[in-house]
């Protein structure tokens, strides 16, 4: 599984050629404050009691974790005789894989480089001899697809292997090309596949990595902990509909805690959900962002949007704790009706005689007068706040399509960059 690998800074932070890391700022110091969940502590979610699950995956972690290690009866395999490009398939850690071609929207180029150091995958005789032939079981998933090995892969696998990755991304802002160099990192990753004592679950993958700044990029964060992630993958037996549940802890912008991905069949879907520390749900249909995406605010209710194969619907209403359905714009007002909060920007965004797409979707130029009379002047003066806030929007929606940040650091640093940049302006944008 492709987990939140990367520790990046943020391209649009470049972009708009200004930093701040001040440690007097309140909202650094929160972004810097070191919080560390128990062990036992969850993510809250009604979908399927993993108390069994929650139990074993602490009693690895506490056996392996401090360890810098997966386990410890693994000496005995063999090493396998396999190419490093098959090898690095079976781990996870593909060029494509950890390396993956932004979407085609035209707005990021992807500059990143990967180098890797020779891979070691042990098993038994006849294990390896298995490895050899297999043909890896893709599963949806956003942004890349997951490469595992089949669930029903009966032998002990045991991956060792570590690779550097410079990220360097050009971001289009305003029709301008910036490019954000994110910096260099070196990252190490422990796998052991084995059969699992949880009834039910007939095998587990257990996974650590550690991601190693090398150098910094655009932005200092010389003041996050780089700490390893500890990851537990749960394979079902049998036909049960629950194809695997990923437990894993991570350290986040120095916030640690756990965090919850169920993935299952229903009718011919493939479904995908997370439950992250900070109150973050988000689903996959197929691959697609479907469903509610709650999104936490600090200091403020969580944003809530409603995602149909990946495209935002405009007004809906919840169904359950996790999905949604449609709704008519004429129904908004009512009990119940919500808009997605992007429209909602939009609609508040200041309103001229240009188009507001100009302004919503990409940053129109600030106004040029050609008059010094009143009238124009303040016709200007509109016109430039309008623009100034699609600027606002335009970066912060470029926040969110960062590639390559799979933690969220990037974003939060991309969105507190944006926020000194147009916070001034009254723009009716939450950050």
């Amino acid at each position: 599984m492709k987990l939140f690998r990367i520790l990046a800074c943020t391209a649009v932070i470049a972009a708009l050629n200004a930093c701040t890391t001040a440690a007097t700022s309140p909202a650094m110091q929160k972004l810097y404050a070191v919080e560390t969940d128990p062990i036992n502590h969850w993510p809250a979610q009604s979908q399927k009691d993993l108390t069994v699950l929650q139990n074993d995956f602490v009693a690895h972690y506490q056996a392996n974790y401090a360890n810098n290690d997966v386990g410890s009866d693994y000496a005995h395999l063999v090493v396998c005789d396999l190419s490093q490009e098959h090898a690095l398939d079976i781990t996870g850690i593909s060029p494509d894989m950890v390396n993956p071609t932004p979407p085609a929207n035209g707005n990021v180029k992807n500059e990143s480089t990967v180098t890797y150091e020779p891979m070691t995958i042990r098993s038994t005789t006849a294990g390896c001899a298995a490895l050899a032939n297999v043909e890896m079981h893709v599963e949806p998933n956003m942004v890349v697809n997951l490469k595992r090995l089949p669930y029903d892969f009966s032998y002990p696998v045991y991956m060792n292997g570590s690779y550097t990755k410079h990220t360097r991304n050009k971001v289009n802002i305003n029709n301008k090309w910036r490019t954000s160099d994110l910096g260099i990192a070196r990252v190490s990753v422990k796998r052991y596949r084995t059969r699992s004592e949880v009834g039910g679950f007939a095998y587990q993958q257990a996974s650590w990595e550690h991601s190693q700044t090398l150098k910094q990029g655009d932005v200092d964060i010389s003041q996050f902990q780089e700490q390893p992630m500890f990851i537990i993958t749960y394979f079902s037996a049998g036909n049960d509909h629950y194809k695997n549940i990923t437990l894993f802890r991570q350290t986040l912008t120095n916030k640690t805690g756990n965090s919850i991905t169920m993935r299952w069949t229903h009718g011919d879907d493939f479904m995908t959900r997370t439950w992250m520390r900070n109150g973050a749900i988000l689903t996959q249909k197929n691959g697609k962002q479907s469903g509610l995406f709650v999104v936490p605010m600090t200091g403020q209710a969580p944003l809530v949007y409603c995602k149909d194969q990946g495209a935002s619907v405009q007004y809906f209403r919840m169904d359950g704790d996790y999905d949604c359905v449609a709704a008519n714009e004429s129904e908004f007002g009512q009990d119940g009706v919500y808009i997605d909060p992007i429209l909602r920007i939009r609609k508040s965004l200041p309103q001229t005689t240009t188009p507001p797409p100009a302004i919503a979707m990409q940053a129109s130029a600030p106004a040029n007068p050609t008059s010094p009379s009143t009238a124009q002047d303040a016709s200007n003066t509109v016109s430039n706040t309008a623009s100034e806030c699609g600027k606002a929007y335009a970066a912060r929606k470029a926040c969110e399509k960062l590639p390559g940040d799979p933690f969220g650091l990037s974003l939060k640093l991309c969105l507190s960059q944006v926020k000194k940049n147009f916070g001034g302006l009254n723009c009716p944008l939450s950050f």
